[in-house]
């Protein structure tokens, strides 16, 4: 792995933190399930990790409706999607949803749905996507402008961020960071034979953000479901969590759109009755894999460990 260079003096880093989120708005009740939420902010950007375990006393309401952790921009509209969501049943279905802002202060997590030929969203509720119970769990991954900046940067053009006093080599006010660097992924279930792998990625105290673009060659296979490793180890939680977007381009101009996962693995959707999920890849799914193909990836998370 190529590691970039670490900028910035021995400070603390804006790191990921836990906070208190709370689903009553909606009907949700946690009961005995278990409940994760993290998020970090950087200036206005803010980026938050949810999930819920639902457990045998917890119910669902009408609707998911979350705190959120940082008070959000009055600029957005309601409908405004934040980011992509999964709904798990025992564990093992999964459909696909996504997280809205609703208020400055509260998230919507709806599912999508397919209507004809579109896809629309759906309300969750206690008989959908499916009947809710023990061990099912609703995690996702978000971003959003936040209404007040924290932990500031320097910015271009020597304005320093607002910061008076900063020359342009001063990084006094950076978050611990490495340039960006280019890593060599392990691949699971594919071969690249005479195929490219380019990833790059850079960490910005505990959080990555990477991207990687796989294509095929002559001689390149997919075996299964496939997987390829993070630039950084993931932080652990309960669960394996959606971290970023996928899209798989057939040379012919076909496009499937999915999700990358904290595991590694690419998932792409799929219409199943009127629900869309999330699918594992085979060497016929979502097509058949040929020459020219290309896997791309983009995605952030916490990192276990912070720089």
């Amino acid at each position: 792995m190529s590691q970039g260079s670490a900028k910035g003096p021995s400070v603390t880093s804006p790191g990921w933190q836990d906070y208190a989120i709370d689903y009553s708005s909606g009907g949700t009740v946690v009961g005995n399930g278990v409940s994760v939420a993290r998020y970090t902010q950087i200036g206005t950007k803010v980026t938050v990790f949810i999930e819920l375990t639902f457990g045998s006393t917890s119910t669902q309401g009408n609707d998911i409706r979350f705190t959120l952790p940082v008070t959000a921009s009055s600029d957005y509209s309601t409908d405004v999607p934040l980011g992509t969501a999964t709904l798990k049943e025992g564990g093992v279905v999964v459909n696909t949803g996504h997280v809205r802002w609703n208020s400055t202060t509260v998230g919507v997590i709806e599912a999508l749905r397919v209507s004809g030929s579109n896809v629309i969203k759906s309300a969750i509720t206690s008989s959908l996507p499916h009947t809710w119970g023990d061990t099912d769990v609703i995690s996702a991954t978000f971003t959003y402008e936040a209404a007040t900046a924290a932990n500031i940067a320097p910015g271009r053009n020597n304005d320093h961020g607002g910061l008076s006093g900063l020359t342009d080599d001063d990084h006094s006010a950076y978050p611990n960071h490495t340039e960006w660097a280019s890593y060599t992924p392990t691949l699971t279930n594919l071969t690249i034979g005479n195929g490219t792998v380019d990833a790059k990625y850079t960490q910005i105290g505990e959080t990555v953000v990477m991207f990687a673009a796989i294509t095929l060659g002559s001689t390149s296979t997919v075996d299964g479901d496939f997987s390829f490793t993070l630039p950084v180890a993931a932080a652990n939680v309960s669960i394996v969590l959606i971290i970023g977007h996928a899209k798989m381009s057939e040379a012919s101009g076909s496009r499937w759109f999915g999700h990358y996962t904290s595991s590694g693995h690419v998932r792409s959707f799929a219409v199943s009755g009127t629900h869309i999920r999330a699918e594992v890849l085979s060497s016929t799914a979502p097509f058949t894999w040929d020459t020219g193909d290309v896997i791309h990836v983009n995605a952030t998370y916490q990192a276990s460990t912070g720089i």
